[in-house]
């Protein structure tokens, strides 16, 4: 900094400008003071080589202001070869196939969205995350998914569109989630997104929140923190809220969606979005759209286990949903799962033969011998 501020001085000195001169100094001495303003909170030296070998086993970093990244949150690239993209394309026509419009909702990675308290910019000892082009692959890679058919809701556009929107109120300092703003910035973008797919997405359930209401929150990450670190790392507050159904008489109990009646929406998915954790995702929803919303995610369960298990139930799938939400909370294990997903997810989806899938069909009667001969595929 003292040897870019020492060729300004010379060449405002040149131009015989000596106000130039002070205004330039005094712009990089407020850029050296914000630089300055930034520092580690915690003293936990050699984290990155001592998180790996900890219970956590995984690699993170210190950021400023207490914020703390894993390296899987430090993402610039987000590939989506052929077999994931045909995957995805897959189970987007055997859900439309039962009347199901599908929904993704890709978390955006911590680094992106609190890229602020990231050291150094983002030149880390081992890595460099270069943010302006984690955010071009995460756009590349929602327009990928857009070109087949997938209906995809892109949180990082979003938020780029609403500077209103505290950023750094969008995921813990200290956990992988997001924080209860995070998650009602999100439930309204999926709203949107439902609200300009359909007329009637508004529906006459009335839900009340209460709230917030200060907790903490205690993660696993923090308490390896304190672990590793040399200087002690609290827990962080977590604003908590409490969405009710209004009742008013024995008939509010009696909603618009009865149990045996086509569902208006689910959500499936990770931590993110279970209903046994506090950052009210689906409550939000519920407000928002005025509308039951039936929760199948799993904490956990990473980017399959939810889908798969709710395509199997009754009460999920087999109410034939007319949106389903699908949050995805890390995009590399799809690479690996992808395969897998294809060959059982699809067919859970899909159930018996009928309509465009089936190929042939015959009655079999009592007989020794039966020939049945397949269409050309």
């Amino acid at each position: 900094m003292s040897i870019l501020l020492e060729r300004f001085r010379i060449c405002a000195a040149r131009a015989h400008n000596l106000s130039l001169a002070v205004s330039i100094v005094s712009i990089f001495g407020l850029m050296a003071g914000d630089a300055l303003s930034q520092e580690y909170k915690y003293k936990c030296e050699e984290i990155e080589q001592k998180s790996v070998l900890s219970s956590f086993g995984s690699q993170v970093y210190q950021g400023y202001d207490g914020w703390f990244f894993r390296r899987y949150e430090l993402k610039s690239m987000f590939e989506m070869p052929d077999s994931v993209v045909s995957m995805f394309a897959n189970v987007n026509r055997a859900l439309a196939s039962k009347g199901t419009h599908l929904i993704l909702l890709p978390m955006l990675p911590k680094g992106m969205a609190a890229y602020d308290f990231l050291p150094k910019d983002g030149v880390l000892a081992d890595m460099i995350f270069d943010v302006r082009l984690a955010r071009e692959d995460y756009r590349r890679m929602t327009s990928v998914l857009n070109d087949v058919g997938l209906d995809v809701v892109n949180l990082e556009e979003a938020l780029r569109e609403d500077p209103s929107f505290d950023r750094n109120s969008y995921y813990f300092k200290r956990d992988l989630h997001w924080q209860p703003a995070g998650a009602r910035f999100a439930a309204n973008k999926v709203a949107e997104r439902i609200e300009s797919r359909v007329s009637d997405a508004m529906g006459n359930v009335e839900y009340t929140t209460s709230g917030p209401v200060e907790g903490r929150l205690v993660s696993s990450l923090n308490l390896v923190l304190n672990e590793l670190c040399q200087s002690p790392v609290p827990s962080e507050p977590i604003e908590l809220y409490e969405t009710k159904q209004v009742v008013s008489s024995l008939d509010d109990l009696l909603t618009e969606e009865p149990v045996t009646d086509t569902a208006f929406l689910h959500v499936v998915g990770s931590s993110f979005t279970d209903e046994a954790k506090p950052f009210a995702f689906n409550d939000f929803l519920r407000a928002r759209l005025r509308r039951v919303v039936d929760g199948f995610s799993i904490a956990g369960g990473g980017v399959d286990q939810s889908i798969y298990a709710w395509a199997q139930k009754s009460e999920g799938l087999g109410r034939k949903p007319r949106f389903v939400v699908w949050e995805l909370p890390n995009l590399a294990d799809l690479i690996k799962l992808a395969p897998e997903m294809n060959r059982t997810i699809v067919p859970a989806i899909v159930g018996s033969c009928e309509n465009e899938y089936l190929i042939a069909s015959q009655k079999f009667e009592s007989s020794s011998q039966i020939d049945f001969d397949f269409p050309d595929l």
